[in-house]
This record gives C-alpha cells, sequence and structure tokens, in this order.
C-alpha cells in the first residue's frame, strides 16, 4: 500500500488524526480528511484519490451518498464506523468494513484487501 493516496472520511477530529498517523506510520499517503459529505465529495473533486476511509454517520448525516458515488466511479472504500455491518443497506453488506473497535487489528489488512478487490462489477445503491 506504499504511496497510496487516501481519503480519510470522519467526523471526529481525534478518530480521523489516529487513521492518518496509522498510515503515515505504513507509509500510506492521507490526501485529504474531510469530515461531512459535502467535504467528502470536494475532497474527491480536489485530489487522485485511490481508497477512501469512510465513516457511515457524519454528525447524524448518512455517509451512503459518497459510497455510491465511489462505487460508481470504482474507487475503493471501507467502512471504518462504529455502526454495526447488519445495519447497513444490503447493496454494502459485502463491502469492506473495520468496526472502530477493531482498527488497530484490522485496518491496514482490510484496506490492502480493498485495493485488491474490483468492486465495479457490484450494484452501486
Amino acid at each position: 500500500m506504499d504511496n497510496l493516496n487516501v481519503l480519510i472520511v470522519e467526523d471526529c477530529v481525534l478518530m480521523a488524526e489516529a487513521l492518518e498517523d496509522l498510515f503515515a506510520d505504513n507509509g500510506v499517503q492521507v490526501v485529504a480528511k474531510a469530515n461531512s459529505v459535502q467535504s467528502a465529495f470536494a475532497a474527491l473533486a480536489d485530489h487522485a484519490v485511490e481508497l477512501v476511509c469512510l465513516d457511515i454517520d457524519l454528525c447524524g448525516e448518512s455517509s451512503f451518498a459518497v459510497a455510491e458515488h465511489l462505487a460508481s466511479c470504482a474507487i475503493p472504500f471501507v467502512f471504518v464506523t462504529a455502526v454495526e455491518r447488519r445495519k447497513l443497506p444490503p447493496a454494502y453488506q459485502q463491502r469492506p468494513f473495520v468496526r472502530k473497535a477493531d482498527i488497530p487489528t484490522q485496518l491496514l489488512s482490510t484496506c490492502r484487501q480493498a485495493t485488491q478487490q474490483d468492486f465495479a462489477a457490484m450494484e452501486a445503491v
């Protein structure tokens, strides 16, 4: 995952910084951080992004519109969230997913998998 350009979409500043540090320690470039759906779309317009870490609940706003856009553009993404997987819409049930509690042990390996799999054929919501 060296030199991979990542966007972090997370409304908690401390969590976004922790994710950025984790990536930096592993040779991954965080090109932008966004804390809302609007700022996520702006970051996607401004940066060449190869992977997105996507929180689902952004201050009470769902990020599924961002997920739909990413799927339609074939940009890999990983849900990094406190929301339980079973609460995801059916179209997203098989997407890469890391619970925030499991970040230290699962995030990097899940991100590697996300960038190696082809989700373009999966139907967008």
